[in-house]
């Protein structure tokens, strides 16, 4: 409840309405939920034109985390039992980093990610981690309307907090 009360007030309301609509967020992780991050993330590259990634390489991760736990997590968000969002993050000492992630794109009104993501840094607390990294920021936000890709992807990132931390590339 503390960390969903940080947030701002349009977080917590859409992190709730996701919750209301039926999205569920889930670590259990298996070959079926690989395949949905590789097709969910391709068609993101082929959207937003993020780098692409070349076959069974979630899986690869997906390998070196089950070996590991304690190194980070992949989870997926399920709507009406099919998954519409996925994301993999990774442990570096007490620092989650959201390390690869994608959403369908489908205009149905649902928040798929934020509660993704919010449920991703309760289970890096769990983890021991008391820095949960959203990633690259360095496009700025943008103006509603008029947002490229990237500012679209930080503007999201935005609502996580009061504070964007600068650090060296």
């Amino acid at each position: 409840e503390a960390l969903l009360a940080s947030f701002p007030k349009g977080t917590r309301y859409t992190i709730r309405q996701a919750v209301k609509s039926g999205v569920v967020a889930d670590r259990e992780v298996g070959d079926a939920e690989i395949r949905a991050l590789e097709e969910i993330y391709a068609t993101m590259v082929a959207r937003k034109g993020a780098t692409p990634r070349p076959p069974g390489f979630f899986h690869a991760i997906a390998d070196f985390l089950a070996a590991d736990p304690s190194l980070g997590f992949i989870q997926v968000a399920r709507y009406q039992d099919q998954i519409v969002a996925s994301i993999v993050v990774t442990r570096y000492g007490h620092r989650a980093l959201y390390t690869f992630g994608a959403s369908k794109d489908a205009d149905d009104g649902i928040p798929k990610t934020h509660l993704l993501q919010f449920e991703a840094m309760v289970a890096a607390r769990s983890l021991g981690c008391s820095i949960y990294d959203l990633g690259g920021f360095s496009a700025g936000v943008g103006e509603e309307g008029l947002r490229t890709a990237a500012q679209s992807i930080n503007f999201f990132k935005s609502r996580f907090t009061k504070n964007a931390v600068a650090v060296m590339p």
